[in-house]
């Protein structure tokens, strides 16, 4: 009997010291994961630390919000709210403050769409229609200088997705586009030499690029044509072309991701926790590598839990 109480006493303290899987890994000290998640009842963005600890609630309304961005050197939050999946409206809020803010953009030209802008805010990479078919297009900052990405047309290529990726150092951009949307190639934009390259050679849907620190990868999330294919995170070669999948979940998904600033983690939005049958999609945070090792779970609720991007902490 003593036995026992003593080996469940053991158990019991086992148990107990034990942190999270994720505890002791060598994290960036200086960023949380900012994610949206739906455990309130409706779309709210919260913050968590990158070992699973220290879940916060960050906004609070009637409506959703989602898409979360850091600006002034993470003393801003950005992000998207919607009423009903419908009339979307991106707001900022102070972080000391709590005061939210509507952020309104004046036109870089008249009709520009899906505004991204270059790491040091020099440049800008927009969408727009003309003659009924969209376009992309690059320009300076203050609306000057302005050059054409894409000839679409009706015998050109007519998807274009407005998820682009500026290069770290500016000097290029990635977007995809193709026949449809199940048919888009991913090509580099270089700004200088005015001229595209198409890097994949087959179509793909996608949910997100990112470019790697030394600007010498670009990281897909990636879904090939078929019933049965996924979203998968991949790592494109520049140089070789090369497409390397860093994830691989049958029947789930692996999707919205974000790359650390260091260049050594991916923060992303799986559904490899859903049930054996698809019946119920359970999403939640995950972290990686860059090489796709050391995949942890950092959230675990029954609610969703995604679009995650990792946030800078202010001093």
């Amino acid at each position: 009997m003593k036995y026992s109480i003593f080996l469940l006493f053991g158990l019991f303290v086992f148990s107990c010291g034990q942190g999270p899987e994720n505890q002791s890994k060598d994290f960036p000290s200086n960023l949380k994961i900012a994610f949206t998640s739906y455990r309130d009842g409706n779309g709210d963005i919260f913050f968590v630390n990158p070992n699973g600890t220290g879940i916060e609630k960050i906004t609070a309304s009637a409506e959703d919000n989602s898409f979360a961005k850091w600006a002034n050197e993470g003393r801003t939050l950005e992000f998207t709210r919607s009423k009903n999946r419908s009339n979307f409206t991106k707001y900022s809020k102070d972080l000391s403050s709590g005061k939210e803010t509507p952020i309104t953009y004046e036109p870089i030209t008249e009709g520009d769409l899906d505004r991204s802008y270059s790491p040091d805010g020099s440049m800008i990479a927009f969408r727009k229609r003309v003659n009924k078919v969209l376009e992309l297009y690059v320009a300076k900052i203050d609306g000057t200088g302005i050059k054409k990405v894409t000839s679409n047309g009706p015998s050109r290529d007519t998807a274009l997705l407005e998820n682009t990726a500026w290069s770290n150092d500016g000097s290029k951009l990635a977007y995809l586009s193709g026949k449809d949307p199940h048919n888009l190639f991913l090509r580099v934009y270089d700004v200088k030499k005015r001229r595209s390259t198409k890097i994949t050679d087959r179509g793909y849907l996608n949910s997100g690029m990112k470019w790697s620190k030394d600007d010498k990868k670009i990281f897909l999330s990636a879904r090939l044509q078929g019933k049965k294919s996924t979203y998968e995170i991949h790592a494109v070669d520049l140089a070789t072309k090369e497409m390397t999948p860093l994830t691989s979940n049958p029947g789930t998904g692996n999707l919205y991701f974000d790359v650390s600033p260091d260049g050594n983690w991916i923060v992303f939005e799986s559904l490899r926790d859903s049930d054996a049958r698809y019946e119920k999609w359970n999403s939640e945070i995950y972290i990686m590598r860059t090489d796709g090792s050391e995949q942890m779970r950092v959230t675990n609720h029954t609610a969703f839990d995604g679009r995650p991007v990792w946030f800078p902490l202010t001093k």
